[in-house]
């Protein structure tokens, strides 16, 4: 029986907007500024999760 290599990568997706890994969201200080003033004007039921 042969095993497949584990270290071989994944086939290179063909369209770059469907990849097989998700892209995380970087946020920049000032992005991160503005959301947490944003969300200070919100009712404080709406942040409770």
């Amino acid at each position: 029986m042969v095993m497949p290599d584990k270290a071989a990568s994944p086939p290179a997706a063909t369209d770059p907007e469907m990849s097989d890994r998700p892209k995380r969201r970087t946020f920049t200080a000032q992005d991160k500024l503005r959301i947490q003033e944003e969300a200070a004007t919100w009712p404080r039921a709406a942040t409770r999760a």
